[in-house]
């Protein structure tokens, strides 16, 4: 009697083990990579759920070797909008239960896709606001092989706070600094592991901000900075730099993620520089120049190129570029003749550099 109730004992424990067993599901986890620079994601939602992407997100499953599929879907909530549109949605084919990333899907040797549906215009929207803006939703829903549901993990990636760009603090931009006073500080990135400078003379203002940070032998070689968010720029200083000059300066950020690095760039600021045995570079000359400039550009648009105008305002661009002539010697007048004090010049110049649509036309009269 005793050895038949430990047999029933054993064969019930053995059923209900094995019912347990039977009944148990595949459990699915998701982990986006955070934080996620906008140039990574940026570059996902152009080819999302395809190897070779960058690494977002990381799928752990529990228990591995059972065979199932997985359902996903991009949503996208744009700002100041509560809910979500779907911008693009997968179905994989059957697999083994495993942990895998989302460069993964897709690959040759990985899991493959079932089925791929994209929102064409929700990514051209995407991609004509030149970066990921709003929030994102990633979810993803696991089934067994015949179809019945296992678990599901969603995750939010939220793009409403401009963090991921790095902004220059100081210097201020055009403003006048002494050669041996100049911090540069910037705004801190969450994820970024050091930060490097660069600098360098722009020698006229025919070079862009860009062209200038680029040519020739910089005074700043891409100096780390390590994770500090301010330094003296003459403790970097790779060689002399000249008071009269003006020099351009721009902060990058390196954010490690798995597989790879991303780079974050500032803006590119350029200010001037004054020193006790040179003269002051004339801010209001150098706003002078571009003010010129543009307006040479425009005449050239309309086909005024040969015009005696032109080749005044060339002549005197050149002048100012050269150092030929000095504030002093140039007389500004207001449309009822009366000749603007520099002071009123500057304060004009601010103007019109923030709302360039008011320069109806520049002319110029040599005496």
């Amino acid at each position: 009697m005793k050895s038949k109730i430990t047999n029933l004992f054993f064969l019930l424990t053995l059923f209900v083990g094995l019912n347990l067993f039977a009944q148990q599901k595949v459990q699915i986890q998701l982990n986006v990579f955070q934080p996620l620079p906008e140039v990574s994601f940026a570059a996902f939602l152009s080819n999302p759920f395809l190897e070779n992407t960058p690494r977002i997100f990381q799928v752990t499953m529990s228990p591995h070797g059972v065979k199932v599929y997985v359902k996903g879907a991009i949503l996208w909530r744009k700002l100041n909008e509560a809910s979500y549109k779907e911008l693009a949605d997968f179905t994989t084919k059957p697999f083994l239960s495993r942990d895998f990333s989302n460069d993964d899907i897709s690959s040759i040797s990985g899991i493959q896709l079932e089925e791929k549906n994209i929102n064409d215009g929700l990514l051209d929207e995407n991609k004509d606001k030149g970066k990921p803006t709003g929030t994102y939703k990633i979810v993803l829903k696991v089934f067994d092989e015949n179809g019945v549901p296992q678990s599901s993990a969603s995750e939010e990636i939220d793009f409403t706070n401009p963090s991921q760009t790095i902004t220059i603090i100081e210097p201020i931009n055009g403003e006048i600094y002494d050669v041996g006073g100049i911090t540069i500080s910037w705004t801190d990135v969450p994820g970024v592991s050091e930060y490097f400078i660069k600098a360098n003379i722009r020698d006229t203002h025919l070079q862009s901000l860009e062209e200038a940070l680029q040519h020739g032998t910089p005074v700043v070689k891409n100096q780390s900075v390590g994770k500090n968010t301010s330094v003296n720029l003459r403790a970097i200083l790779d060689r002399e730099l000249v008071g009269g000059e003006e020099v351009v300066v721009q902060v990058r950020g390196v954010v490690n993620v798995p597989g790879s690095k991303n780079i974050i760039y500032s803006n590119i600021v350029d200010f001037y520089l004054k020193g006790a045995n040179t003269h002051v570079v004339d801010k209001g000359i150098k706003d002078l120049e571009n003010l010129i400039l543009q307006s040479l550009k425009d005449m050239d648009a309309k086909g005024a190129k040969n015009s005696k105008g032109y080749a005044k305002l060339k002549q005197l661009l050149e002048d100012l570029q050269n150092g030929d002539i000095s504030f002093d010697k140039v007389k500004i007048r207001a449309g009822n003749g009366r000749i603007l004090t520099f002071a009123e010049f500057q304060e004009l110049l601010t103007k019109l550099r923030n709302n360039p649509e008011l320069i109806s036309s520049i002319t110029f009269i040599r005496k």
